[in-house]
């Protein structure tokens, strides 16, 4: 489907996902409506007809009815569960599956760029880690927008068929709430997009800091970063703090709404008609009771559905960006360039220039130059990176490339080696042996199968080097294009690979090699002289040659260029392993990583905790100060609920007169001088008017608690973080510590803080109701204690699947940030090499 919208003058992500998924999302749209007509005409029909039947109504005077009303009231129950499973289920689904489909296009657009800026990069990863899940997120919200408005409407329509012209008080209070609640849900969302600024800046310096921790330690910039990323969090929080004030009133609105309106229904109600009577209050409460789900579903419906929007801007955005196109390797191996001028796409301050360059099979090519010189923007040329502005070129052939800066993968050796060829063990062998690796395989703790690291933090700069050697070695391609790919290894090493793998092994193909080492040049077919980027000489190695090099090319330059060499080592002889794994163990014990490398058990574990010692950890461990808010807003929440209760009970009384102040014509003190109906109503609004006031108190302690412990998490975690032993890295995936500063940080800071909120609010809900009836009708206390028990025995099965499901999500979120944002750092190798579909597959 974005195939097709690109074709179009006016191409639109939106539009595209809603043609691919619009039959299943209008499925579950449909099973939304289906819940709520059935929860509305459970709560006002069926409950109705039984009251009317226990009331011994004459409509409803037979027994049978009774049954009939039982068994369709259980089937109206029944049929409402089933279309929310539904409907959850089917928005599941299709969040999931647009999540694959925007994570396949991010990664054919990203991994098919010619070249990438690190600003693109970093935004490419956070459409992965974050901006996909805000996409799901507002999926499975996005029914509740159009639903929500009917229901409430519904319900307003039904309050005017039981109490007519007394309903008008409620429909006002309802209109202004509904209001304030968009004006509140408008203004969350307005400072959740000024926060999303924070939130990826601070994304993006963990992203910078996590992958290149050794240099961050080698230059002691753990206070420094540690000082800004904090600098980031304090404004962060500070909006953090807004969004909390907003989401209070708003919760507070939505749960005091109901008694609010049932106060002024009722009080109207009962001074211009009469008495109120049970078949009245009840089904007007179940109602204002379903009212509360559209009111608080809502606003967050919104906020779900503001950032999905807002996400599917910034991907659509990045879609639709720009890309050089890569100029085609086409024709017979080798290369040719006459006359050629490039510069690199969308700059015009550098330009190269190049009269005559060619390197044919069999031809070793030597390009020197000093830094800046344009050495590498030939090979950029040659790769097709480049915009060709004049001239004629052509390159042809399998292109084996070695970049300047070594590339690796976080697998094994051997994977990076292999780099998704067919496998061949006698070629393996011969490259392994060319490229010098032999006695590093065998000081590694497990051989070619140790892993290489985020960046190849674990192997040495040589080593690195020496693998993109092998690498390119072992695709066995017609032209190859080595970037300064002997400057990390020592003397003795340089002149083995040189000797071993370049005129030996390669000396039928095409080789282009960048170099400073200068032994190497009399050995070379030709010589490419560049500087400023132009290419001054192209030629064999001759007198001419060697004046003009000494003139670009000065000795403080080389010496220069040559101090990133490895130091020279004892290679003896390497007799060859059977197996890898028998090697001796290396010793960590300098960076206190106590199992060897590779072994997942020693791996960091971030879902290690269970659940209560997590919550624990979470509320009294971390910060304790915060447990006691945590206490203090314990109390409240059980003082809220309390005069919840109690003004359903005063309402009980009301409307049976159980004291006795209709019979008698004189309510008791201190409401001597007042009507029976007023002082019912007086008593009635104290609990009601206590229930709202301390909702706002409970909701401000609540905030304070979430958000000051999640802070003092946060800031535990970056100081602990930053301060590790360089071991930590080498056993801990980046992604997943990656995942644990952002996305996770993210579920944190909002979803855990609303969910634990709702969960203090509903499970608080669900005890008083089974206290409440248990007391009425005793029996239903053993089938609420059965209800209960039977709920905790499936949790004690669901919980540990569930977390290990989890784990393994967050596990594979990880991997796939991780793998994302060390493709994109490795393009131009992984284009070379004609992989690009290879790491979209």
């Amino acid at each position: 489907e974005w195939e097709k919208q690109l074709k179009t003058s006016k191409p639109s992500l939106r539009r595209a996902l809603w043609n691919a998924y619009k039959r299943p999302l209008m499925l579950a749209g449909i099973f939304k409506f289906v819940w709520s007509v059935t929860v509305i005409l459970g709560a006002f029909f069926f409950v109705r007809s039984l009251q009317f039947h226990v009331q011994d109504n004459p409509s409803y005077n037979q027994p049978y009815q009774g049954w009939i009303l039982a068994v369709f009231f259980f089937v109206d129950a029944y049929i409402l569960g089933i279309a929310l499973q539904r409907m959850s289920f089917g928005c599941m689904k299709v969040g999931t599956s647009m999540k694959a489909a925007l994570t396949n296009a991010l990664c054919r657009k990203s991994f098919a760029m010619a070249s990438i800026s690190k600003e693109a990069a970093s935004d490419c990863v956070s459409f992965v880690g974050s901006d996909l899940v805000k996409v799901y997120d507002g999926i499975q919200d996005i029914h509740y927008l159009w639903t929500a408005p009917i229901e409430a409407g519904a319900i307003l329509i039904i309050l005017v068929i039981l109490v007519k012209e007394w309903a008008l008080p409620g429909w006002g209070v309802v209109f202004i709430v509904m209001p304030m609640q968009y004006i509140g849900g408008f203004w969350v969302i307005k400072t959740k997009k000024a926060n999303a600024l924070n939130n990826q800046e601070r994304g993006v310096i963990m992203q910078d800091i996590l992958p290149a921790m050794k240099l961050v330690k080698y230059y002691a910039w753990e206070d420094f970063f540690e000082k800004l990323v904090k600098k980031i969090r304090a404004r962060e929080t500070s909006l953090l703090h807004k969004i909390a004030h907003i989401k209070t009133w708003m919760i507070s609105l939505v749960f005091g709404t109901p008694p609010m309106t049932a106060l002024v229904i009722f009080g109207a109600y009962a001074m211009n008609v009469g008495k109120l009577t049970s078949d009245l209050t009840f089904p007007i409460l179940s109602l204002f009771n379903i009212l509360r789900f559209p009111l608080v579903v809502l606003p967050k419906a919104m906020r779900a559905a503001s950032d999905m929007l807002a996400a599917l801007e910034r991907i659509e955005n990045f879609l639709l960006m720009h890309v050089p196109e890569r100029q085609g390797i086409t024709g017979q191996p080798g290369i040719h360039m006459h006359n050629c001028e490039f510069r690199h796409p969308g700059t015009d301050n550098f330009s190269l220039k190049i009269k005559e360059f060619s390197c044919r099979p069999g031809e070793l090519v030597a390009v020197v130059g000093r830094v800046g010189a344009g050495k590498s923007s030939l090979i950029n040329a040659v790769l097709g990176n480049m915009e060709q502005l004049s001239g004629t070129s052509s390159a042809g052939g399998r292109m084996s490339y070695v970049p300047q800066n070594p590339w690796c993968q976080n697998l094994s050796l051997r994977d990076n080696i292999v780099f998704g060829e067919p496998w061949n063990e006698e070629h393996y062998d011969g490259v392994i042996h060319d490229c010098a690796l032999e006695f590093d395989l065998q000081i590694l703790p497990l051989g070619d199968q140790c892993k290489a690291g985020l960046r190849g933090i674990n192997l040495s700069g040589g080593q690195r080097q020496r693998m993109n050697l092998a690498r390119a070695a072992y695709y066995n391609g017609d032209v190859f294009l080595l970037d300064n790919a002997l400057s990390a290894v020592d003397h003795h090493t340089a002149h083995h690979i040189f000797k071993h793998l370049l005129k030996d092994t390669l000396r039928d193909k095409a080789i282009v090699l960048i170099t400073h080492q200068v032994e190497f040049l009399p050995q070379c077919d030709k010589v490419a002289i560049m500087d400023n980027g132009t290419m001054l000489y192209y030629g064999p190695w001759n007198q001419k040659a060697k004046e003009l090099l000494s003139t670009v090319l000065p000795t403080s330059h080389l010496l220069a260029a040559a101090g990133g060499a490895e130091q020279p080592r004892d290679n003896k002889p390497a007799a060859k392993k059977e197996k890898a794994s028998s090697s001796k163990p290396l010793d960590m014990t300098t960076t206190n990583v106590a199992q060897q490398m590779g072994n997942s058990k020693a791996k960091l574990n971030p879902t290690s905790s269970t659940l209560g010692q997590a919550l624990w950890k979470y509320f009294f461990v971390f910060s304790p100060f915060y447990g006691l808010v945590f206490i203090m807003g314990f109390v409240v929440f059980l003082a809220v609920q309390t005069s919840r209760q109690i003004s359903d009970w005063w309402l009980r009384q009301w409307t049976s007169d159980a004291r006795l102040w209709f019979k008698t014509g004189t309510p008791d003190s201190p409401y001597e001088n007042l009507s029976p109906t007023e002082a019912y109503i007086i008593t009635y609004a104290i609990p009601v008017i206590f229930f709202v006031v301390m909702m706002l108190a409970r909701g401000a302690l609540h905030h304070w608690f979430s958000h000051g412990a999640a802070n003092n998490q946060y800031r535990r975690m970056l100081h602990n973080v930053l301060y590790a032993p360089l071991g930590f890295f080498l056993q801990n995936p980046v992604g997943e510590l990656l995942l644990c500063f952002t996305k996770e940080q993210d579920i944190i800071d909002e979803n855990l803080v609303d969910s634990l909120h709702y969960l203090g609010i509903y499970g608080l809900i669900m005890l008083s109701t089974i206290i409440t009836v248990s007391v009425t009708l005793v029996y239903f206390s053993a089938f609420a204690g059965a209800l209960v028990f039977i709920t905790l025995f499936m949790l004690v099965f669901y919980l540990p699947t569930a977390s290990k499901l989890k784990k393994h999500r967050i596990e594979t979120a990880g991997s796939l940030v991780g793998l994302v944002s060390e493709t994109l750092e490795g393009l131009p190798v992984i284009q070379a090499f004609n992989k690009n579909q290879f790491f979209v597959d």
